[in-house]
């Protein structure tokens, strides 16, 4: 004998399954690919409706540890980025990040550093296979702001211009079962290649380029060149932050030429040698361990 429910109880039972499966869906969301407002892509407006973009009264920002002066990089390094998502009385936030060359591809390789808030996934845009590190399910569930971290680690050479650009999208949820009432915003920060060389320039002998040894080094850094002609030169040493920490002018004869720095009492790191002849910079990135 079949059980007929009557009308009304099968539309509310059937309403509630709804009910359940639509809202299940929206709270087991992760984040996804390819809308972090880069070229050719679209952002979290996509799904998530409240107000227009960058226009809720909350903010992002991307910040990049360990650059130097003026947003450069050094090939090969590896680089700690924060992507920080704030709006006053928001609960959950989630977000996008990329980093593209001047072409629209990825560059670089990026690293999740917290698993349980994060994750890489990949978005075809453009004919360009492009990877993004977004959030987990409830990975941003903080009070008014959240801090997505992971590690972006440099082409081992500049391509092309070396010119990078991170482009980032955020969401700040007011977590109530629906994409309804969120608030999205987007930002990018661009960088630059540093110019790590050995090249000579007309003042340097040919002979006997820049070097920089022991590298890594504990006590000291000896530096060594050779000049064509007698020279007015400036021995630096700069950290990652692009702060100076030792700085030596001279008047410098034709010839081989040795300098010693003393980094005992410098914390462990990436600096950059910068070695200035007649106002021409020289660079080597050297570790201090």
């Amino acid at each position: 004998m079949k059980t007929l429910l009557s009308a009304p109880v099968a539309s509310a039972l059937f309403g509630g399954l709804l009910l359940s499966l639509f809202s299940f869906s929206i709270v087991s969301e992760n984040g996804k690919a390819g809308y972090t407002n880069s070229p050719n892509e679209g952002n979290c407006t996509s799904c998530h409706s409240g107000t227009a973009v960058n226009a809720g009264g909350g903010s992002i920002a991307i910040t990049i540890s360990g650059l130097d002066v003026g947003n450069q990089y050094i090939a090969g390094q590896s680089y700690t980025v924060n992507v920080v998502v704030a709006q006053t009385g928001n609960p959950l936030f989630g977000f996008g990040c990329e980093a593209l060359d001047s072409t629209g591809k990825s560059i670089g390789t990026l690293v999740v550093t917290n698993s349980a808030q994060t994750q890489l996934r990949n978005a075809t845009v453009a004919a360009n296979v492009r990877s993004n590190i977004v959030h987990k399910l409830n990975g941003g569930l903080s009070s008014n702001t959240h801090t997505f971290s992971f590690t972006w680690k440099a082409p081992a050479t500049a391509v092309g211009t070396g010119k990078v650009t991170f482009h980032a999208a955020g969401v700040a949820a007011n977590n109530n079962g629906s994409d309804s009432g969120d608030k999205v915003y987007t930002t990018s920060l661009a960088l630059t290649a540093l110019t790590v060389t050995n090249a000579v320039s007309p003042i340097l002998s040919g002979a006997i380029a820049l070097r920089a040894y022991p590298n890594p080094a504990t006590d000291r850094i000896n530096i060594s060149y050779s000049l064509r002609q007698m020279a007015t030169t400036t021995l630096r040493l700069v950290d990652a932050q692009g702060r100076e920490v030792f700085a030596r002018p001279a008047q410098q004869a034709t010839g081989s030429q040795q300098e010693s720095i003393d980094i005992a009492r410098l914390a462990a790191g990436i600096y950059r040698v910068d070695v200035e002849i007649e106002g021409v910079h020289h660079y080597l990135p050297v570790q201090v361990l």
